[in-house]
């Protein structure tokens, strides 16, 4: 069961928030009707989202509850750690909706809230500064 239905709703949520979503893979569907390899696809579909990321001003990462039948573990990936790393690196605020999952987690400077509402209310007093500035 992915979850991308349901962050397409936090998505839009956040977008009625004045909040650009730059994550293009929740608005568009998997590519079809292209004869592309599964390798190929995947690789345009890993420098997209690598795009995304260093387009966005900050990257929020949500995090699933693993101790439960929830996330089939094909969907378990580490591409949202690999997101956060890039942004981490590159100066980028790192806000995680959750608990605590890998070690980076507890790196100076990533920001955790708890729920869905903490992040409105951050984001609303992170799109304040940034404005003032």
């Amino acid at each position: 069961m992915s979850r991308r239905d349901e962050m397409r709703e936090v998505a839009k949520d956040l977008e009625r928030m004045g909040i650009e979503i730059t994550s293009r893979w929740l608005r568009e569907e998997p590519i079809s009707g292209i004869k592309y390899t599964k390798i190929a696809r995947r690789k345009s579909w890993a420098l997209k989202d690598l795009k995304d990321v260093r387009k966005a001003d900050i990257l929020v990462r949500f995090t699933d509850d693993l101790s439960k039948p929830t996330v089939p573990s094909r969907l378990a990936t580490g591409s949202r750690m690999f997101e956060m790393g890039v942004a981490y690196e590159r100066e980028m605020p790192v806000v995680v909706v959750g608990g605590f999952q890998p070690i980076f987690d507890y790196l100076p400077k990533i920001v955790h809230v708890r729920t869905l509402d903490e992040l409105r209310v951050y984001l609303s007093g992170y799109r304040f500064f940034r404005k003032g500035r």
